[in-house]
């Protein structure tokens, strides 16, 4: 794992890009990304229980860009799911799902969680 991937160890909120940060809206997504023997991995956290969902097909963070796909439902191909791609921008992490090479959907940003 790179020093900028272990960067991101830890659990992080996605959100919309224009939500406000605090409190932290009920609307979003928990996840949680970690170091698997030097390859980067993440994961969704329920909400109600903090438990791991392996939902997420792949992840990648090079050269200060963040990918991310979700797993296909069944029977959906998976080269047909959206990516999550974010950018490094001021400290931050921002971007937009990516569909057949458009953005879809508002732009997003990831939060890191308070300890």
């Amino acid at each position: 794992m790179s020093p900028q991937s272990s960067s991101l160890s830890g659990v992080w909120h996605l959100l919309a890009e224009s939500q406000e940060e605090t409190p932290l809206p009920g609307h979003r997504m928990d996840l949680r990304f970690h170091d698997d023997a030097g390859e980067l991995r993440a994961t969704v956290l329920s909400r109600t229980t903090g438990e791991e969902m392996p939902v997420i097909h792949a992840v990648s963070f090079d050269t200060g860009v963040l990918t991310l796909q979700m797993v296909a439902p069944v029977g959906q191909s998976q080269g047909a799911m959206p990516s999550l791609i974010m950018r490094e921008n001021n400290g931050r992490l921002v971007g937009h799902w990516v569909h057949e090479g458009a953005s879809v959907g508002p732009g997003m940003k990831l939060v890191r969680a308070a300890p």
